[in-house]
């Protein structure tokens, strides 16, 4: 920032140089120029300044039992009390967690909300809060991915009977379950997605299942208990993860909770 006594020097420099009647316009213009950068450093605007990575993931709380092998981080945030929520990626460069070169991503939850791992029951519209590790991504389509990937057929299909001995596993062809998610859905959400490895280590009956990241029906519209978003930013998103960092996301609570 410029101090009041520079700018006076300035003004005074300016004048003098302009009472010279005899100097011509391009040398005066050179000489404003010198006097300019003479006088005033060299500061770069703030705007033009990279953003230091680390404020922006201050307001996060990186959870202490997230193994020390994991590079990569998705962080999920309710905007209370809405069914929207923002994805950030971060990504730990020498032992330091940065937010990841793709910019924060929108998406939704449970039409419900967010809730406990403690309070989620099967069928309750809500999206269990917690730290949990990915399991393979999935789509309807050959893909190449850094990550364990599915190919879904209309075999495919992911228990959610809590009655059924394969409750909340996905199972391929016949089963004797009495409910279940169809992976093929035929309407596009599944076109791609990605595994929650909720209620997975070990399988409690009736604490929910089928907890996926996939595209979402429309921006207003809330899941089942998944996050969602748009088809570009679930590829993007695919394409960013890779399985040798060990990959986790974390769903938070609204600060304004009670659960």
């Amino acid at each position: 920032m410029i101090t009041n006594i520079i700018l006076t020097e300035l003004i005074k420099l300016l004048k003098l140089v302009q009472a010279i009647k005899s100097i011509k316009p391009v040398v005066l213009a050179t000489l404003y120029i010198a006097i300019v950068l003479a006088i005033v450093p060299n500061v770069t605007p703030a705007y033009a300044r990279p953003a230091n990575q680390s404020s922006l993931i201050n307001h996060i709380h990186i959870p202490k039992n997230l193994p020390n092998s994991t590079t990569q981080l998705i962080v999920v945030t309710q905007h209370n009390p809405s069914i929207a929520a923002q994805i950030t990626l971060l990504q730990k460069n020498s032992n330091q967690w940065q937010q990841a070169a793709i910019p924060p991503i929108s998406a939704v939850v449970g039409s419900e909300g967010i809730t406990s791992a403690a309070q989620k029951i099967e069928g309750d519209n809500k999206t269990p809060a917690g730290l949990y590790k990915l399991g393979p991504a999935y789509g309807t389509k050959p893909l190449a991915l850094k990550m364990d990937y599915r190919y879904i057929t209309n075999q495919d299909k992911f228990i959610d009977d809590p009655k059924s001995k394969d409750y909340n596993t996905w199972v391929v062809g016949n089963t004797s379950a009495t409910s279940y998610e169809a992976m093929n859905l035929g309407h596009g959400a599944y076109d791609l997605g990605l595994v929650i490895n909720y209620n997975m280590n070990p399988v409690i009956s009736g604490k929910g299942s089928a907890i996926f990241m996939h595209i979402w029906e429309s921006s207003t519209i809330g899941t089942h208990g998944c996050v969602a978003m748009a088809k570009p930013n679930m590829l993007k998103l695919l394409k960013w993860l890779d399985k040798n960092s060990n990959p986790y996301i974390l769903i938070t609570l609204p600060a304004t909770s009670t659960e």
